[in-house]
């Protein structure tokens, strides 16, 4: 059972009075005493009187803040502004900006390295004449995620044998900036092995190391 004493503020006041008037005159009834009555009356109106001093200073404090918020947006809007004239007077990266306390960004975009790392394969031949590659970094296994800078993999194949013996034995398939590849070959390589060789290769058409080969065969 919940308390019979109202939590909140305003449901008290009105409790606290309905006590006070059922009350009165009916002490010896219901087992109190006056002095009891008259202390809880006195109490009542303490109370309403420092709720009475609680809500306006609410309201006060509701006002102030409100005033605060005001004057806070008005001065950023304002450096805004300024910052935006600023940016257009003084581009990139410049002292007079740093002593003001505003952005100073060097504009020059810094160059993306070569990649220094390998793709890994994965080939799933389920379907006839076609194999999907999946790749992840060899340092991020878990992840699919290419390297910082890398724009694209490039996937080289040979197709039957003997195993390619290098890079130039293969010939381009495709290119891919998403995390998978899907490849279709001719129906006159069915049942055929492929070789796959795969790079990471950045906006510059700078390439990183080749991947190891992984064979699969062309499914009929």
């Amino acid at each position: 059972m919940g308390d019979y004493i109202p939590r909140q503020d305003d449901q008290l006041g009105p409790f606290l009075q309905t006590f006070l008037n059922g009350s009165q005159g009916h002490e010896t009834a219901l087992g109190i005493t006056t002095g009891e009555r008259d202390a809880i009356e006195s109490a009542t109106e303490d109370w309403l009187g420092a709720l009475a001093a609680y809500q306006a200073a609410h309201a006060a404090l509701a006002s102030t803040l409100d005033g605060k918020n005001l004057a806070r947006a008005t001065v950023v809007g304002l450096v805004r502004l300024a910052n935006a004239k600023v940016q257009v007077k003084l581009p990139g990266s410049d002292p007079l900006k740093t002593a003001a306390g505003l952005p100073s960004h060097d504009t020059t975009p810094t160059r993306a390295p070569a990649p220094s790392t390998r793709p890994v394969l994965v080939v799933n031949t389920s379907q006839r004449l076609e194999h999907k590659l999946t790749y992840r970094d060899e340092t991020t296994p878990l992840s699919r995620a290419k390297p910082p800078g890398v724009r694209e993999i490039e996937v080289w194949c040979k197709v039957g044998s003997p195993a390619p013996a290098g890079p130039g034995d293969c010939v381009l398939m495709g290119t891919s900036s998403t995390s998978s590849l899907r490849l279709t070959h001719k129906d006159a390589d069915a049942g055929k092995t492929a070789y796959y060789l795969a790079r990471w290769k950045n906006a510059h058409a700078e390439c990183g190391p080749w991947s190891e080969t992984v064979v699969a065969t062309i499914g009929v």
